[in-house]
């Protein structure tokens, strides 16, 4: 019932992906702005005389983009600026307050040992070689699911870890 609804906003989304776009944003929210045309003129078209709200709703959401469209290009031109300084702001700032040396690492006397128990953990793994799974019970035949699919419609009959 909504299609052509979701797919105005659908087309219209990706317009505020725009921070994103280098080096001009303002033709990529256009370019959006445009694809949700498309499906926003059919919303008109199928509520002009039935309803106003959507008509209403195509008006705000239009307006929305055109709006991005009017900001982003006004400041923005050139992509998103972090920041409020402008480059002859930054300049003088650093000049005047020079940013201090980092401190020495507290991990540099560190000495790393390698008589650690990693060896010893990675032994008791390798020890166990090819036998680690010779104490596991094998599974019959009538109780895989694969062979017997009547029994995924069973209820899990869970017995005692002892048997």
């Amino acid at each position: 019932i909504l299609f052509n609804h979701l797919s105005t906003i659908s087309e219209g989304i990706p317009a505020f992906g725009w921070i994103l776009i280098s080096p001009t944003p303002a033709p990529h929210i256009k370019e959006m702005s445009d694809a949700a045309q498309f499906y926003s003129n059919r919303v008109l078209k199928d509520y002009k005389d039935k309803d106003p709200i959507h008509v209403e709703w195509v008006k705000q959401w239009v307006k929305i983009l055109n709006e991005l469209h009017a900001y982003v290009k006004q400041y923005h031109t050139t992509g998103l600026t972090w920041g409020i300084h402008s480059q002859n702001d930054l300049n003088t700032n650093s000049a005047r307050n020079p940013l201090p040396t980092p401190p020495t690492s507290s991990f540099s006397n560190i000495q790393i040992n390698d008589k650690v128990p990693q060896n010893g953990l990675m032994s008791s793994i390798n020890s166990l070689g090819t036998g680690v799974t010779s104490h596991l019970k094998k599974v019959p035949d009538e109780l895989k699911t694969h062979k017997n699919p009547h029994l995924k419609e069973q209820p899990i009959e869970r017995t005692n870890k002892s048997q």
